[in-house]
């Protein structure tokens, strides 16, 4: 990741965001889905567009494509050990 890129948004690393979980026991699974209007990501995706970066959140369990953007960042979102989402990570693509 463009070492820029890294410092600018390496701030929201560890933030906790609101993903909801729906338990399906009959299935055994469980669907992660973030907040649509969780503020700390509109802020992030507020401040990537301000420079020409797409935000792609990407929740643990969600489906994506592999392909590659260079004016995008995937911020992984993950529950962390005291039970609450966080982004967890940046990689750039």
């Amino acid at each position: 990741m463009d070492k820029h890129l890294l410092k600018k948004f390496n701030k929201y690393v560890g933030r906790e965001v609101k993903v909801t979980e729906i338990e399906y026991p009959e299935y055994s699974i469980t669907e992660n889905s973030l907040d649509d209007n969780d503020p700390i990501i509109a802020e992030f995706i507020e401040e990537a567009e301000e420079i020409g970066v797409i935000l792609r959140p990407i929740v643990d369990g969600d489906c994506y494509t592999d392909d590659i953007c260079g004016n995008r960042i995937n911020a992984s979102i993950s529950k962390s050990s005291d039970g609450k989402w966080r982004i967890s990570g940046l990689t750039q693509g």
